[in-house]
């Protein structure tokens, strides 16, 4: 299977892939040659997207749970059969050596694996009140329409680590990826597509992060917004979402020393190879290596 084929220059907006005029390059970041371009999208067009996104939710919420356990079940064995083309196209407009990708794809995987399971947990529940006439009956319901906003160094796994939950869920979902890594948004979107995920369940847009994080920040009807990135940012969708109080999930870094005790020299290797991993470019990477033995045996290990 091509997966870009017919993809490139291309969004993906209430079930089609839908070519705008101003492009964004995608450079793969080895040979600094462009590979395919993305659309640049205004913000007339980005609101288009969050109308279908919008539309979609009254019928996607009200789904059965085994239509939706159908498709996440094909969606996931289509993600498997392709894993080496979606391998490929991480690589190359991220970077990662291919077995890294290859990982990365399988994690990603495991997120709609996991949540086609999950959908079993959604169920009211009954509970004694303070009187024996009196009974709390808590019933589980969609938050709305949802947006999510995702980095580049894991452009397949960060997706389907927010957008899957959501659509299991019964929200409908309108996702910005990063300009850097955007195919691999773009082809989850084409397997979810041929999965049989309903037109404007998932949509994927491309282009400036200030205009379409506001627009999703400024937007009353989308009730949730998922993002991982920087604090900045994060700061930044915070305040903007004031107006709308919309429920917000921010990932912001991380915080990851590496401890190595005494009787521990074996994981030396471990360190190293968490450090350096995906080129340092994670926020799990580990940003401190605190060692128990301080011996110049120890550190020439290092």
């Amino acid at each position: 299977m091509n997966l870009l084929k017919n993809i490139t220059g291309k969004n993906y907006i209430n079930g089609e892939f839908i070519e705008f005029g101003k492009q964004i390059s995608v450079i793969n970041p080895s040979t600094l040659k462009e590979i395919a371009t993305v659309p640049n999208l205004g913000l007339s067009e980005i609101n288009s997207a969050i109308n279908n996104t919008v539309t979609s939710f009254s019928s996607w919420s009200q789904s059965s749970f085994e239509e939706r356990i159908a498709i996440l079940r094909k969606w996931y064995n289509l993600v498997i059969e392709n894993i080496d083309e979606l391998s490929h196209i991480l690589t190359l407009e991220q970077g990662k050596v291919l077995a890294e990708s290859k990982k990365e794809i399988l994690y990603g995987a495991s997120f709609i694996d996991w949540y086609t399971y999950a959908i079993h947990n959604i169920h009211s529940t009954i509970k004694p009140g303070n009187s024996k006439t009196h009974k709390i009956v808590t019933q589980y319901e969609p938050v709305g329409p949802s947006a999510a906003i995702t980095p580049w160094n894991f452009p397949n796994a960060m997706i389907t680590r927010k957008v899957v939950p959501a659509i299991a869920a019964g929200c409908s979902v309108i996702l910005k990826p990063s300009s850097l890594t955007p195919l691999s948004a773009l082809v989850l979107a084409k397997l979810a597509s041929d999965a049989g995920l309903p037109a404007g369940v998932f949509n994927v847009i491309t282009g400036d992060s200030d205009i379409i994080g506001k627009a999703f920040c400024e937007d009353f009807r989308l009730r949730k917004l998922s993002f991982t990135g920087s604090t900045n940012v994060g700061k930044i969708l915070y305040q903007n979402s004031d107006n709308t109080i919309k429920r917000l999930s921010l990932e912001l870094g991380g915080n990851a020393p590496f401890i190595i005790t005494a009787d521990n020299r074996h994981l030396f290797k471990p360190a190293y190879r968490e450090e350096f991993k995906g080129d340092t470019k994670r926020s799990t990477a580990a940003y401190a290596l605190v060692r128990e033995d301080t011996s110049t045996g120890s550190t020439s290990k290092l």
